[in-house]
This record gives structure tokens, C-alpha cells and sequence, in this order.
């Protein structure tokens, strides 16, 4: 169920994240508060830095942008570090599961994933926007399941929180392959932990709509085009958007 704590979520604090980022949420489709979503968010980055911004209320995300019950799906190791567990929990997070994603949209809760999980992480580089989707394709069958629409999010500035290195990466590559465990080379600002404070505007698509199938009439054709139709929408997503942050027209999604 997680531990969501409105308080928490809703406190004051959070909008000196809001300003050291300088960050906004823009939408383009409002969005229905007694609708079931998924939300595919992107690019995760070193650190999801941005996530925060998702999780409270800063930037009214909670209060005006989407209203309606949420979990988001985060990586199981972070349910294993005392203290850290807790404030996760009471953001509003679950573990990243199948099982537990099935168990929050049963309750009729929208999930928001970072889809390209650690492999994505480690293909982060500054000014590269690069995305792991192609293969991703488990959150399209959930939807189908559920009926739950799908929403792309895309958080421009999130690979400049942190400076990156490539030392190791084919080692910590097969790591993550292999142990699902992501281990990224970063530093932040003043060569520390504190991500660099740039500008992170966060872009929320228009919703795609998702009917419901009983599990028996998902086939992989559907799942294909559903994915598809979803692949499609963040790249125009990205690229309605882009100009706002600096990119040009020559600048292009990389979805691999």
C-alpha cells in the first residue's frame, strides 16, 4: 500500500527544491481525476533528481495537476536503507514489482514509472537525451489489463543534475544485466552529491487512451501497437517541447 504522508508531501520545504531548480510543470491536456493512469516518465537519469518534484506538491502536481490516488514504482534496493525506506514510503513510493504494481491499480491507484530503470541510469550523459523503451514494453500490458490510459513525461535538464564517467561501465553494465543492480559514476555540484542546480522543466504529454481487455485477449500485436502509439508520443512530446530549453530543431530523442 506504501505510507504516503500528505504532510510530508505537502510541506513547505519542498519549494526551495522548486527554486534551486528553477523547475516548472507544464501539461498539455488536463488531465482526469477519477481516471486510472500510467505515467511513463523519462530520462532517469544518475540520480532521478527530478522525481522529487513528481512526489510533492511544489509544483502542484498533487493539488491541480492530477488529483486522483498514485503510487510510483522505485527501485527495491532503496526499501533496504534505514531511514531512507521511510521517506520513500512516505512520498509516496512502492516497490518497483510486478506483483505490487498489480496490487495498486486493483485498488484503482495510478502508477508512475520511470521505465527505462537502471539500464537507462547508466546511459546518462549531459546534453544526450537518450531513452530505454524499445524493449519496455511490460507497463503497455499492465495498461491494457487495467484500462489505465498512458501519459509520457519528460523532465528536460534531468542529465545535467550530475557530471558522469564511464569508468567501468561495461563491469557495472553486466551488473546490471545480470543483478539488476545499477551503480552510476556521478558528481554533482562543487564535485559532490548535491546535484548541480540547472533548470529542469518537466513536460507532461497528452494522455493516450487505453481500453480495457480481459488478460486472455492481450496479444503481442496489441501490446506492439499500444507500444508504438506510446513510443510515437514521447518523441513528439520531446520535440513540441525542446526549443523551451535550449534544443534545436537538428536535436533528436534517441529511443533505444
Amino acid at each position: 500500500d506504501g505510507k504516503p504522508w500528505k504532510t510530508l508531501q505537502y510541506s513547505f520545504i519542498w519549494n526551495y527544491v522548486r527554486k534551486y531548480f528553477k523547475s516548472t510543470i507544464n501539461i498539455e491536456e488536463s488531465l482526469d481525476h477519477n481516471q486510472l493512469y500510467i505515467f511513463g516518465a523519462f530520462p532517469h537519469g544518475a540520480c532521478v533528481t527530478h522525481h522529487v518534484l513528481l512526489l510533492t506538491d511544489c509544483n502542484k502536481m498533487l493539488s491541480e495537476i492530477y488529483k486522483g490516488e498514485r503510487r510510483d514504482l522505485a527501485a527495491t534496493i532503496l526499501f533496504y536503507i534505514p531511514f531512507l525506506r521511510e521517506l520513500v514510503l512516505w512520498l509516496g513510493n512502492v516497490d518497483a514489482s510486478s506483483s505490487t504494481a498489480h496490487y495498486n491499480l486493483k485498488r484503482g491507484r495510478s502508477l508512475l514509472i520511470y521505465v527505462g530503470g537502471e539500464k537507462e541510469q547508466l546511459m546518462t550523459k549531459p546534453r544526450e537525451n537518450k531513452i530505454y523503451l524499445n524493449n519496455r514494453k511490460g507497463f503497455i500490458k499492465l495498461a491494457l489489463q487495467y484500462g489505465a490510459h498512458l501519459v509520457p513525461i519528460y523532465a528536460f535538464g534531468e542529465n545535467e543534475t550530475y557530471h558522469t564517467f564511464d569508468f567501468l561501465l561495461g563491469f557495472r553494465q553486466w551488473l546490471q544485466r545480470n543483478f539488476q543492480l545499477g551503480i552510476p559514476l556521478a558528481v554533482g555540484r562543487f564535485g559532490s552529491l548535491l546535484p548541480i542546480n540547472v533548470q529542469i522543466g518537466i513536460e507532461i504529454g497528452k494522455p493516450i487512451v487505453v481500453s480495457k481487455y480481459p488478460v486472455d485477449e492481450i496479444t503481442e500485436s496489441l501490446i506492439d501497437q499500444t507500444h508504438h502509439l506510446f513510443v510515437n508520443e514521447i518523441i513528439r512530446l520531446f520535440d513540441r517541447t525542446k526549443h523551451k530549453y535550449g534544443y534545436s530543431d537538428s536535436d533528436k530523442l534517441d529511443v533505444r
